[in-house]
């Protein structure tokens, strides 16, 4: 769960070096996906809404509407390809399969990892390639298995009938936004120990 790390977080007023200085779950520590942002999003929800009892519905409804835009997206893309019902029936056979339907229930990073993945296919497939590269690094920051997103966009470059020019470009992009990510996964995991490489 990101609640402890983000509960920490709050406490800590943000501070997320002081974070990563706390023992990781195995350890029994708060310092669980410290540097995901869906850790930052909740840390913003605990303060936000310190003191009202309001924290577990908000997070939830949160969550939840999550969710619901992995499966809008998800509907969008097959729209142009498949026609409106084949694609809404697509979106509802996504929500009740049991492993997506199950993740749709928790507080966790597998939704906000979905939503951040299918709006960058999205985002793609219409060739908006610099909104496709945001949303790949926010896949990144939300759980660190997003570099996926950005490695399956740089094959598509490889493969895809465009001029040299325009290929070179988003090459440099996408390889440049990955090998940021990792530098600072691995900064994190140098100075904070293995427990920081937990998430």
């Amino acid at each position: 769960s990101v609640f402890p790390a983000a509960i920490t977080l709050a406490g800590y007023e943000f501070d997320l070096m002081r974070l990563l200085q706390q023992p990781g779950y195995m350890s029994l520590g708060p310092n669980v996906h410290a540097e995901s942002l869906v850790t930052l999003i909740t840390a913003l929800v605990v303060k936000l809404t310190a003191g009202t009892g309001l924290l577990l519905p908000r997070v939830h409804l949160f969550h939840f509407m999550i969710t619901a835009l992995a499966l809008v997206a998800t509907y969008n893309y097959g729209r142009p390809l498949l026609g409106e019902t084949i694609s809404l029936l697509c979106a509802l056979a996504v929500f009740f399969f049991p492993l997506f339907f199950t993740q749709a229930g928790y507080m966790y990073l597998e939704m906000p990892l979905t939503l951040t993945t299918v709006v960058a296919l999205l985002a793609w497939r219409n060739d908006r390639f610099h909104q496709a590269a945001v949303w790949a690094v926010a896949a990144m920051w939300i759980k660190q298995t997003g570099i996926v997103v950005a490695g399956a966009f740089f094959f598509a470059v490889l493969v895809a009938p465009w001029q040299i020019k325009t290929k070179l470009y988003r090459i440099s992009v996408l390889t440049l936004i990955s090998l940021a990510f990792v530098l600072v996964q691995v900064t994190i995991g140098k100075a904070y120990g293995v427990d920081a490489g937990e998430s």
